[in-house]
C-alpha cells in the first residue's frame, strides 16, 4: 500500500490533509485516501467542515465530504467554488459599474463592443 501513497500536492490539499490528520489522529494521509475508509464518520466529517470553514474562506457543508470523500476530490470542489466565487465577484463588479452609466453611455459602450466583435447588424434588436 505504501507504493500507492500520493502526497497532497496543492496548498488546498495540504490544508485539507492537515485537518484530516488532526481529526482522524493519523500521521500520513494520501490525496486519494477515502475519509470514511480511514475511520471517518458523520460526526468527524462535521468537525472537518467546521475546522476548514473556521481556518479558511472555504464554503463547505457536511454533504460535500460525503460527495467528495478524498482530499483530491474535496480540494477540487473547493477550488471550483473559489473560481465560481471569483467569477461572480467580477460579474457583480461589472454590473455595479454598468448601473452607474447613463443610458447614453451604456448605448455607446455597447455600440463600441458590437463594432469590436463585428456584430453591427444587432443594433435594431437592441433598440438603437
Amino acid at each position: 500500500m505504501e507504493e500507492d501513497f500520493e502526497a497532497p500536492g496543492t496548498f488546498t490539499e495540504e490544508l485539507v490533509a492537515k485537518v484530516w490528520r488532526e481529526t482522524l489522529k493519523l500521521g500520513q494521509i494520501g490525496r486519494r485516501d477515502n475519509f470514511f475508509e480511514l475511520g471517518g464518520h458523520s460526526l468527524l466529517a462535521a468537525r472537518v467542515v467546521s475546522e476548514l470553514r473556521r481556518n479558511s474562506s472555504f464554503d463547505l457543508n457536511l454533504i460535500d465530504v460525503f460527495n467528495a470523500p478524498t482530499i483530491a476530490e474535496l480540494a477540487a470542489l473547493i477550488s471550483q467554488r473559489q473560481t465560481e466565487d471569483e467569477k461572480n465577484g467580477d460579474l457583480r463588479l461589472l454590473l455595479s459599474e454598468l448601473e452607474n452609466l447613463s443610458d447614453e453611455e451604456a448605448k455607446q459602450l455597447l455600440a463600441e463592443e458590437l463594432q469590436t466583435i463585428g456584430g453591427t447588424g444587432n443594433r435594431t434588436v437592441l433598440g438603437f
